[in-house]
């Protein structure tokens, strides 16, 4: 079982022909963010933006890998994709205010592989 952290799921992540996955959406809260923050990172350096803003608002510091990993994603895998409504993309800088970090919404889908197969 592999779990991951994320800003997207897409369905090319999946190995097999058939798969059941279960979504849920999981509370924002210190003891999730750990979670992700112990979940192999699938971060890329266009979210260091994103990334500054989660660490200001729940003080939670996740890491970018060097080279995003390429998943695929098999039963009883886990990701955690975090969604963020209220940051608009950043065009002419490359920091969010504290008011937009203030007013936007965080909410984490924990998404699960339950079966997979060919």
């Amino acid at each position: 079982m592999n779990t991951y952290a994320g800003f997207a799921f897409s369905l090319q992540m999946k190995t097999t022909k058939v798969a059941l996955f279960k979504v849920t959406t999981i509370e924002s809260n210190p003891e999730n963010w750990e979670l992700i923050k112990n979940s192999i990172p699938v971060f890329n350096k266009g979210h260091i933006a994103t990334i500054k803003a989660i660490k200001t608002r729940f003080y939670v510091d996740l890491s970018i890998p060097e080279t995003p990993p390429s998943i695929t994603l098999n039963a009883d895998d886990i990701i955690y994709v975090i969604q963020v409504k209220g940051l608009a993309r950043l065009v002419d800088r490359k920091e969010y205010t504290n008011e937009e970090i203030a007013n936007a919404s965080f909410s984490i889908e924990k998404v699960e592989v339950l079966e997979a197969e060919n």
